[in-house]
């Protein structure tokens, strides 16, 4: 499990970046939610990524932001770059990574992917998971360390097999270019065939999924009807922000495990957010 952070049409300071990373060190902070799979700390390293010059900037470490004597200077590169977007995910203690290579986000040419959740016996499943994902991207997952936590291998055979089925539907994508619902329409479209053959093949899969291909930005918040044992995801809100640069569609500048500031509201269960 983990923290997600997704800030979008919104001018990004220090307060943003450092309430989302003061999640790990702190009680959680879930109101109107009481889930166990969301946890008190997240001590396990942290990953942060940024939208600059139309190109993704990437920082990982398998370390706690306080312990980490580079993140200083992480947070000023950020800021005084004024970047369109920012990812953001805080890594559970258990598990820790050797490296910080299978940290969260996930970033192929221009998409990037986060995954916050659990996928039950994933050992038993990740043969099938495999086989639907195209070969060539075996080689992104192969490398994966045996030492890695669950959370960063869910991570990796999702993504790759969001995109294998992206490549499968590459010619609607191309007919749909920059239209904003036939997009939204065609995500949604993608994230329904990974549930449904999920659920054809009995897994069990919870959490919450936030994906994008540098234009538009997708947060999925799902539990599949046939998991056992609890009823919600983890938890996941859009917070108000109040420097937002005013787009007159989009109120919700940013998405969060945790509220970021006092304007908030929950992300409802198996619901679909496009920005």
């Amino acid at each position: 499990m983990g923290r997600v952070l997704l800030c979008i049409n919104t001018q990004i300071d220090e307060n943003i970046i450092y309430n989302f990373l003061h999640q790990s060190i702190t009680k959680k902070n879930t109101p109107t939610k009481n889930n166990k799979l969301d946890l008190d700390f997240y001590l396990g390293g942290y990953g942060l990524a940024y939208f600059v010059d139309n190109k993704w900037l990437l920082y990982k470490s398998n370390q706690i932001f306080n312990k980490d004597n580079n993140h200083k200077q992480i947070i000023s590169n950020i800021i005084n770059s004024k970047p369109k977007f920012l990812f953001g995910y805080l890594h559970n203690d258990s598990n820790k990574p050797d490296s910080n290579i299978n940290i969260p986000p996930i970033i192929y040419n221009k998409y990037i992917f986060v995954f916050d959740g659990l996928i039950k016996n994933f050992d038993h499943h990740e043969q099938f998971i495999k086989n639907n994902i195209d070969s060539k991207y075996y080689c992104y997952i192969d490398n994966i360390n045996d030492n890695s936590s669950d959370n960063s291998n869910y991570n990796k055979y999702i993504f790759y097999l969001i995109m294998s089925i992206i490549d499968l539907y590459s010619n609607k994508l191309m007919e749909i270019k920059d239209n904003f619902v036939q997009k939204e329409e065609f995500f949604k479209f993608i994230f329904t065939v990974i549930f449904d053959l999920f659920i054809d093949e009995n897994i069990e899969i919870v959490g919450n999924f936030i994906f994008s291909d540098s234009v538009n930005f997708i947060a999925v918040r799902y539990i599949s009807p046939n998991y056992k044992n609890e009823n919600f995801p983890p938890s996941l809100y859009l917070n108000q922000s109040k420097k937002l640069i005013p787009i007159p569609f989009l109120n919700y500048g940013l998405i969060s495990s945790e509220p970021i500031n006092d304007i908030w509201k929950c992300v409802e269960s198996n619901s679909y957010h496009m920005i």
